[in-house]
């Protein structure tokens, strides 16, 4: 492996076998001066005119799938299975997760950050909201941009990106204290919900596609009936500022996630909050359902995935790996794999426990801890 260095701020590293380029560390804000390895091979040591130290983790981990240039700011799977990630540095990358290879780049690097990414349920095509306010729609099967949404009138940065159960609408929320409801057919907003605080920073349907949710950076959370879009509750501030929330696959819970470091589950026919999920020591970014619905993933800025048993409203497990915050995550389709990513640049895939081995490997840690 060869690391270099110059004038562009940047950190590459190259493999001498292939002799092709592998991955760029950013960070530095002055020409890279020096570089480093360990003598293990897995830490890099960079030095800078802009007067800092700093350590890169550079070892071979079998859950990295691949990377970008830049902060990866969102993950999503197809029905079919293809992994989709989008980053700030303007990219966005299909994967085939079961050949462990990159299928295609339909972003460009440089162009406009990547703020979220969402496939139809009917898994043709990829929608891409971004910093230029645009939302863009690409094809699956082609690789190519089928549209541009001509959004007019959104304020500022474009944040979650919701398909309906039908692929015939996408929500997605704005700095303009906007909900929007789009028709794909037709390329018209059907609906416009102005009720917010701050920033509408996440949106998601119930699984019937007769309700949507909608949180601001207020901490304000509602839902609207569809497609009449009239207020069915609202709670003012459940969290000091809302990050995401998503619908769990019955429809009868709501996961929110927020900047107070929490996770809460709430029952939606009640229309209260049920459970509280507290253990991150960071920002909770992302709060998603396993697809059965028994298990709640959570990302958070102190860099771990954490999985929590639904039923037993508790932590069961902790994933580790990431060295910048975590802060998008997605299940395949058949619920076996969790694909996350964040700032480290990295998109990592992990195999899901079952509970079965979750309780095992609980069991087996209670018996050794017994031992003298």
């Amino acid at each position: 492996m060869l690391a270099t260095g110059g004038n562009d701020q940047a950190i590459k590293l190259w493999s001498l076998g292939d002799r092709t380029e592998g991955a760029t560390f950013r960070g530095h804000t002055g020409d890279v001066l020096a570089l480093s390895f360990s003598r293990d091979a897995r830490t890099l040591t960079s030095c800078s005119r802009d007067g800092s130290v700093r350590f890169w983790d550079v070892s071979e981990d079998d859950s990295i799938l691949g990377r970008h240039n830049s902060w990866v700011r969102s993950v999503a799977f197809s029905k079919h299975g293809v992994l989709a990630s989008g980053s700030m540095d303007g990219s966005i990358k299909l994967w085939d997760v079961t050949g462990r290879r990159e299928i295609a780049t339909v972003g460009e690097p440089g162009g406009a950050m990547v703020c979220n990414l969402a496939f139809s349920p009917d898994g043709h095509t990829l929608a891409s909201s971004h910093q230029d306010k645009k939302v863009r729609l690409w094809s699956v099967e082609t690789h190519k941009e089928i549209a541009t949404l001509p959004v007019h009138g959104v304020g500022g940065w474009i944040f979650k990106l919701s398909f309906s159960p039908d692929s015939r609408t996408l929500a997605f929320g704005d700095a303009a204290r906007n909900l929007i409801l789009w028709d794909l057919a037709s390329h018209r907003v059907t609906a416009s919900i102005g009720e917010f605080k701050d920033d509408v920073r996440a949106t998601a349907f119930s699984p019937d596609g007769k309700m949507i949710a909608a949180g601001d950076g207020n901490g304000m959370i509602a839902l609207w009936n569809v497609p009449a879009a009239n207020l069915l509750w609202k709670r003012d501030q459940p969290h000091l500022g809302l990050m995401d929330l998503n619908f769990s696959p019955d429809g009868k819970l709501l996961a929110t996630a927020g900047w107070d470091r929490l996770a809460k589950l709430w029952d939606v026919s009640n229309k209260s909050e049920s459970v509280i999920l507290k253990g991150h020591r960071g920002v909770v970014d992302t709060a998603a359902f396993s697809l059965d619905g028994n298990t709640v993933v959570t990302a958070s800025a102190d860099s771990t995935i954490k999985l929590w048993r639904v039923d037993m409203q508790r932590e069961v497990g902790t994933l580790r790996g990431h060295t910048s915050p975590a802060t998008t995550v997605a299940f395949s389709p058949d619920g076996t794999r969790l694909a996350t990513a964040g700032g480290d640049t990295t998109i990592r895939l992990w195999h899901v426990p079952s509970w079965e081995e979750i309780a095992a490997a609980a069991a087996k840690e209670k018996t050794e801890g017994q031992q003298p």
